[in-house]
């Protein structure tokens, strides 16, 4: 593995979390279950210090964010590649 994709895969799992924290969840597992039926689930943009988040489909990988302005929201299911 290259460090570049550990840094993704680092940079994946802080995000997560912070949907976590966003939505009120304990865990990324109890967030991802309560979705899993869904079409619909939580987003994050994946800009450094944005932090902008949405409701997308699970498997949206360049979903708009508001404040960047550009296509850089991704899926919880998509962090947590389960997608």
């Amino acid at each position: 593995m290259t460090s570049e994709f550990l840094e993704d895969e680092n940079h994946d799992a802080d995000l997560l979390q912070q949907l976590v924290e966003i939505e009120g969840f304990e865990d990324d597992l109890e967030m991802l279950e309560a979705h899993m039926p869904d079409s619909m689930c939580p987003g994050i943009c994946v800009t450094p210090g944005c932090g902008y988040s949405n409701e997308v489909v699970g498997d949206e990988t360049e979903g708009w964010c508001e404040e960047c302005q550009k296509g850089t929201v991704k899926s919880a299911m998509i962090l947590a590649g389960i997608i």
